[in-house]
């Protein structure tokens, strides 16, 4: 417990009191102490900060001053703070040991208790006793100290519980990411329907002002409390725009399952659909077609191919040209180690950004 300060007792004049911009006394309150100062007198004396020009600036005890003007008081008892004392953290234990913070002193005391708050653990107080100190919740002091106004990250919690600086990862200089799998009841153990053969994506940070610098190479990820097997997968960790994701995706090699071709005439505007000979999985097959044709036309020379069902593919010409095109066809399959994604739009502005199923690597995708 710390020592009792010295402070200095005085008897001062009501008028040489002056009360801070926003402060406003209770007249509820003002009410019962007009009776409880005209029954027995002030009893418990205002607190001020002496200026130093024989005036005072009030502290605590609006109410009380109030009720004395009202009682035609024109001297009461102050105590003045010594030098140093923390003045706002007094001002609210004074007041609310009695009764609620006006709304102003209020929002001061909770914009004092968040720079306290992160004044205590920059100076390497733990985030748990900064926050039993100042009567805060602890997830909410971890939420104050772990982010900035723009949502970067301003300060780590270690496992000793305390938070640091922030710090630049580097290949280095490593942040540790521990991966553990969990049952349903949150305990430590298999994940529910995890499949190894799989790809799993998970947002793990996300910043609303952008990231930049990122550097996969910076992270460790620490897999020994993942109690499924990854069988041939890994986890990996990305950045996809303002988000970073956790990736685990399987590495089994890529094994060509089938290949079907064939040729097909178009004579001109219209649709030519070719039913394969076998059915494939749409999500794990591509096509592949080049054409030959003798238009002079821009527009008779185009064509557009997709994988219409698991058993047909479909070749689509938007023209007034007859003339005739030839197409090559291939539908490639796999069993393993290719997943396809697909979809179709209008070309409506120069540029079109298409959302996708986040890739594990962009260094192993291409598109068609």
């Amino acid at each position: 417990m710390p020592e009792p300060a010295e402070r200095e007792f005085y008897t001062a004049s009501v008028d040489e009191i002056s009360v801070p911009a926003g402060r406003v006394a209770n007249p509820e309150v003002v009410k019962k102490l007009v009776k409880s100062i005209g029954k027995i007198g002030l009893i418990n004396p205002l607190t001020v900060v002496d200026r130093g020009d024989d005036t005072f600036e009030l502290v605590a005890g609006m109410n009380r001053l109030e009720a004395c003007k009202e009682l035609g008081i024109s001297s009461v008892w102050v105590v003045a703070l010594a030098e140093g004392e923390p003045r706002h953290e007094i001002e609210f234990e004074e007041n609310l040991v009695r009764l609620h913070l006006a709304p102003e002193q209020l929002k001061e005391h909770r914009k004092w208790v968040k720079e306290e708050l992160k004044r205590r653990v920059a100076s390497g107080e733990s985030v748990r006793a900064a926050a039993t100190a100042l009567g805060v919740p602890k997830s909410s002091a971890i939420r104050e100290c772990a982010t900035d106004p723009n949502g970067s990250v301003a300060h780590r919690i270690g496992t000793d519980g305390k938070s640091r600086p922030k710090e630049n990862a580097t290949p280095a200089s490593k942040f540790n990411l521990n991966i553990a799998s969990l049952t349903p009841a949150n305990a430590t153990g298999l994940l529910t329907n995890f499949d190894n053969t799989a790809t799993y994506v998970w947002t793990i940070a996300s910043a609303s002002g952008g990231i930049t610098g990122f550097n996969a190479a910076a992270f460790n990820l620490n897999t020994s409390s993942f109690q499924n097997s990854l069988g041939a997968g890994s986890f990996a960790i990305s950045q996809s725009g303002n988000n970073v994701n956790l990736i685990f995706s399987s590495a089994a090699q890529a094994a060509i399952k089938g290949v079907q071709s064939g040729t097909l005439t178009s004579s001109g505007n219209g649709t030519n659909t070719v039913t394969l000979g076998t059915a494939v999985n749409p999500t794990n097959a591509f096509l592949i077609f080049n054409t030959r044709h003798n238009s002079g036309l821009p527009g008779g020379s185009m064509v557009r191919g997709s994988i219409a069902s698991s058993n047909s593919v479909a070749f689509v010409r938007t023209t007034t040209d007859t003339s005739t095109m030839n197409i090559q066809w291939y539908v490639v399959e796999y069993s393993a180690g290719v997943r396809v994604q697909r979809g179709e739009l209008s070309q409506t502005n120069t540029v079109l950004n298409v959302p996708l199923t986040a890739l594990s690597a962009t260094n192993q995708a291409f598109v068609t």
